[in-house]
C-alpha cells in the first residue's frame, strides 16, 4: 500500500482527489493539506511515500513547499500538480525535486498510476526530458529567474498583478522612466512587444526567489 501525502489550496479539488483516490487500489492518502506549513508538518511526521503537490501556484509557493517537503522527507517522491505540462514547468518541477509532473486535466486514473509508478521507482520526469525542454526554452528567448537581478523580479510581479508603470515606480522606489526603460529592456532581452505579452510571460515564470519567507497558499 502506497502512502500520499496530499498538498492542494482549493478544498473542492482537494475532497475531489480524496475521494477518487480512496476506491483506486494500492494506494492511501495519509496526509491532506491546504497550506504549506501544515503539509510539511504532517509529512515530517507521518513520512507518507509520494507527495502530491499543487505547484500551479502564483509566485512559485508550490515549488518551495514541495522542495521543503523534500527537505524533511528526502525519500518521499513528489508529483507535482501542475494546470499545464509545459516545458517550463517540467524544468522547475525537476529542480524542485519531482519525480513527476501531471496536468491537473489528466483523469484521475492516470494520477492513480504516476503515483505507484513513483513509488517503484519508474523513471517518469528523467535528465533526457528535462534537458531537452531546457533547450527549446532557451531557443525560445525563454529567460530563467536566476538571471534577472532582485528589482526585475520585483517589477515583473507587479505586472502579473496589473501594476501600471507608475503604481511600479512607487513599489520599486525608482522613477517613472527608469521603470520604463527597464521594462524596454526586459521587451527586447525576451523578444516580446508590450507589456502585456510581457505580464502574460511573466505569469509562467518562477518568482518564488524574491518572497522565499512565503511558505503558505494565498487564501
Amino acid at each position: 500500500m502506497v502512502s500520499i501525502g496530499l498538498c492542494e489550496p482549493q478544498e473542492m479539488v482537494r475532497e475531489a482527489l480524496v475521494k477518487a483516490m480512496a476506491p483506486m487500489k494500492g494506494v492511501k492518502v495519509l496526509v491532506s493539506e491546504r497550506d504549506g506549513n501544515s503539509f510539511i508538518q504532517a509529512v515530517e511526521r507521518e513520512k507518507p511515500e509520494v507527495l502530491i503537490i499543487d505547484v500551479a501556484h502564483p509566485m512559485g509557493a508550490g515549488l518551495e513547499i514541495a522542495r521543503r517537503a523534500k527537505a524533511v522527507h528526502q525519500h518521499a517522491k513528489v508529483v507535482a500538480l501542475v494546470d499545464d505540462e509545459t516545458d517550463a514547468a517540467l524544468v522547475d518541477g525537476f529542480e524542485a525535486g519531482a519525480s513527476a509532473v501531471v496536468s491537473k486535466n489528466r483523469p484521475v486514473r492516470e494520477l492513480h498510476k504516476i503515483v505507484l509508478d513513483a513509488a517503484a521507482n519508474v523513471p517518469l520526469l528523467t535528465s533526457a526530458v528535462v534537458g531537452s525542454a531546457k533547450k527549446r526554452l532557451t531557443e525560445s528567448g525563454y529567460v530563467w529567474v536566476d538571471q534577472l537581478d532582485e528589482t526585475d523580479r520585483k517589477m515583473l510581479e507587479l505586472l502579473t498583478r496589473g501594476y501600471t508603470d507608475r503604481k511600479i515606480s512607487n513599489e520599486v522606489c525608482l522613477s517613472l522612466q527608469t521603470v520604463r526603460n527597464r521594462i524596454s529592456r526586459l521587451l527586447k532581452k525576451l523578444k516580446l512587444s508590450n507589456r502585456t505579452q510581457l505580464a502574460l510571460h511573466a505569469s509562467k515564470l518562477n518568482l518564488q526567489p524574491s518572497l522565499q519567507s512565503t511558505l503558505e497558499y494565498s487564501k
